[in-house]
């Protein structure tokens, strides 16, 4: 009797989505000079939504608006914007 060959150890590697760091960009914002009401009334959204995105996500159109805005006042292009894993770790 023959023993069959080993098969190879495939490991999955698993992705992970990279997400916007919506705490990050308001922190940006807040340090360029910005107050968090003026960041609000420039891309119409709430206070409480922008506290609370700080711990989850964003609507598209919001984030887009809130991304021109950090772009604008930070001076940094779209490719720069900070995102993170949803773990807790920045790439």
């Amino acid at each position: 009797m023959q023993l069959a060959e080993p098969r190879p150890v495939r490991h999955q590697v698993q992705r992970l989505e990279l997400r916007v760091n919506w705490g990050a960009v308001v922190e940006d914002l807040q340090c360029s000079g910005l107050s968090l009401r003026r960041i609000g009334e420039l891309v119409d959204v709430a206070e409480s939504t922008l506290r609370a995105c700080r711990y989850g996500d964003m609507g598209h159109s919001k984030g887009e608006r809130l991304i021109t805005l950090w772009m604008q006042h930070t001076g940094h292009e779209r490719e720069a914007i900070p995102l993170w894993d949803g773990l807790g770790c920045e790439p």
